[in-house]
This record gives structure tokens, sequence and C-alpha cells, in this order.
């Protein structure tokens, strides 16, 4: 439905909705992806007080042996996924030195290892992979109930398994792209970052499969629809069922009470010649009433506010019905 200006409508805000966004096979946990790094640039920025640019990569599926084998001397934290499953998220030690390094000060002239870092600010670091994992729950709200529930820290590779090295995994990458002041393990100005988010298969497989046959009604933007071949538009109006009623006139029935009977005369007020037509509950056209094709029919005369006549023609033939009103 195409609103003017004036029109008093309530918007409703709608998330999802986003111009254009480049999905893989897991469309999904690409919209929710896109969802997370718009939330994540605003928790991060309030809770390290940093400003990053956070961008999604498409996500795709891989065996957890592969996943883990990449894995190199990093944090490693380990979550819960939906009560099921265990899964992982993968920080680079030069995310984790920046990301912090705007909440505690001096940090870089500490020289600290990756070890003696997350066993000194554990408390600190865990707090905020919280907001993290609970932004990445937000960002599946509209569609699905997420829980991943934050379990320990390591930085060893073999204490991550938490899966089998054949079963497979859901891998989310994110990139950060940040600027930082030098010092040791700090990224420094025109870096970036990847974090994984590694999600077990079989805790994601039921909620996938039963959003997988649900259409994606594509957002449009302005610019894109200024473009839209008319086709287009028109084949989208054609294939949608819409309610038409045509309406003669309005009947008063405050003096007549409750006691209707049969073969009772309800008098039509303010008829002017010319039925309205509603679409939808809309008055939208007006139109006189007609025949054609032996059949009962109105013509459309223009719009209810727009007082020049239609300058569409039907190629189908239309006698007008004069409805007897005594004046």
């Amino acid at each position: 439905m195409i609103y003017k200006p004036t029109d008093q409508i309530n918007i409703e805000r709608y998330d999802l909705v986003e111009a254009k966004v480049s999905t893989g096979p897991f469309r999904w946990m690409d919209i929710t992806s896109h969802r997370w790094a718009a939330l994540l640039e605003q928790t991060l920025y309030r809770e390290v007080n940093r400003l990053f640019e956070v961008a999604p990569e498409t996500v795709y599926w891989e065996r957890f042996g592969n996943v883990l084998s990449q894995v190199t001397h990093q944090p490693i934290y380990i979550f819960e996924c939906n009560g099921q499953k265990r899964g992982l998220l993968l920080l680079d030690d030069g995310f984790t030195y920046s990301m912090m390094s705007g909440k505690i000060p001096g940090l870089a002239e500490q020289q600290l290892s990756l070890e003696e870092f997350l066993g000194k600010y554990q408390k600190e670091m865990q707090a905020l992979l919280v907001h993290i994992l609970r932004d990445y729950e937000r960002a599946w709200e509209p569609i699905e109930h997420m829980e991943l529930r934050l379990k320990r820290v390591t930085t060893h590779q073999h204490r991550a398994r938490v899966m089998l090295p054949f079963e497979r995994a859901l891998v989310c990458p994110i990139v950060l792209k940040h600027a930082s002041a030098g010092g040791k393990g700090v990224v420094r100005q025109g870096g970036q970052s990847r974090m994984l988010l590694c999600l077990p298969y079989a805790a994601m497989d039921k909620t996938l499969s039963r959003l997988n046959p649900r259409k994606v009604w594509a957002p449009e933007s302005i610019e894109d629809a200024a473009t839209m071949p008319k086709g287009e538009f028109n084949s989208l109006l054609m294939e949608q069922k819409h309610d038409v009623v045509s309406e003669v006139g309005t009947v008063r029935i405050q003096n007549t009470g409750q006691d209707l009977e049969v073969g009772q005369v309800l008098s039509i007020g303010d008829y002017n010649g010319q039925v309205t037509l509603r679409i939808n509950g809309f008055p939208m056209f007006t139109g006189n009433m007609g025949a054609s094709n032996g059949k009962l029919a109105v013509r459309v005369a223009g719009l209810v506010d727009d007082k020049r006549p239609s300058m569409v023609r039907s190629g189908s033939e239309f006698q007008p019905m004069n409805l007897p009103v005594k004046r």
C-alpha cells in the first residue's frame, strides 16, 4: 500500500530490513550475522570506548577438525549453544589487546603475555564476551530463540575439542577494522582482525530446516524502486489477493433503534450517483454502477480525492445504470 506523506499512519520499525544483503547457502545465518555486526559496533563503543568497523562475511560450514587445525596461540572462548552442544568463539591476540586497551589504561606498557593478560583481566574479558554473545542472541530474537552460555576460556588447541573432528560446524566470520596506539600485541593504525563464531551444526539443523522453506521479502531502496520495471510491480500486484468492495452509500439507523423488521426500508443518505470502491477496507476509487457482459459492474471514474477523470479506457462494453432516486 502506497500512502501520501500527509497520511497519519503508524510506522512499525523492522530491524531486519537492509537494502542489500548478500547471502550464501545459509541465508538466515547471513542475515543474523549482519544484525550481529551492527550490534557489535554499538557494544564495543559502549563497553571499551573504541570505534570499530564491523563487517560480516558469508557463513559457511566446515569439518570441526579443519577449523581447529587453523587455531594458533590465541584466546578460545567455549560456550554452550541452546543447552545442547558446545561451540567456540575465536579471537586473535591483537584484537584482544586492542579491544581492552581503551578500557584498561596503561595496558600497552605492561608488556603482558597472552596467558598473563587473560589471567590478570579474566573478569573484564568475560564480562565483555558475555555482551558479545548476548548481541548474537539479540540478532536472532525476531526469528528464533537463541541461547549462548559462556563456559570457559583457553589458549590451547587440545582443550578446545568440543566436537568430534568429522562433525560439521557453522563458521560465522566477522572482520573488525580498528586503529590503536602502538605497543606489544596491539594492532596498529589501519589494521584489522577476524573473529570466528563456530556453532555446532547439529544444534542449528532443526532451526535452519524449519526456516529454509520460508520466503524472504527482499527490501528495496528508493533508488532501486525508481528503476524497477513496471512489469515487475504489476505482476507483484496481480499475484496478491485484494478485497474489493463497492459501497453505494451509508445507512443511518440511529433513529430506527433495535426493532428492525423484515420488509422495513432503510434510506441511504448522501447518494451522489457514484459508488466508492474500497480496497482492503480503504476507500481508493469512485465509480459508476452499470452492466457489462450481462453482469453488474462498476466503472472506475477516478481516485477518491482526485477530481480528474480516469484516463484508463477498457475494451469491454459498459452500460451505465441510473438508480431511481426521488429528490
